[in-house]
C-alpha cells in the first residue's frame, strides 16, 4: 500500500491543533539527523543557524503553552461531545 502526500495532508487536517504541533515535533526529531549530515553551502550556513535558532525559540514558546493546552483526554471528550451534539443535538450531548 502506498500512501500519498495528499492523503497524509487530509489526515493532518483532521487533527486538533495540539496534535498537529505534536506531529511537527515528531517530524522534526525524525528529520533533524538527516539535515545535520547535509552540508550547507558557505553562503547559507549563517541562514541555517538562524533557522535552527528560530525553530528552537518556537519550541520553547510551545513548551510554555503546554500547561494551558487541554490534555488528550479533555480533547477526546470535547470531540465526542461535539460529534454527538452534531448528530443528536445539544439535548442529548454527553457530558
Amino acid at each position: 500500500m502506498s500512501i500519498t502526500l495528499e492523503a497524509v495532508q487530509q489526515l493532518v487536517d483532521q487533527l486538533s491543533p495540539l496534535d498537529q504541533v505534536r506531529l511537527i515535533a515528531y517530524l522534526t526529531q525524525r528529520i533533524a539527523p538527516a539535515l545535520e549530515t547535509v552540508q550547507a553551502p558557505a553562503s547559507t550556513a549563517e541562514q541555517a543557524d538562524d533557522a535552527w535558532t528560530n525553530l528552537e525559540s518556537f519550541w520553547q514558546e510551545i513548551e510554555h503553552l503546554g500547561t494551558s493546552a487541554s490534555s488528550a483526554t479533555e480533547q477526546l471528550l470535547a470531540d465526542r461531545r461535539n460529534r454527538q451534539n452534531a448528530i443528536e443535538g445539544s439535548d442529548h450531548a454527553y457530558s
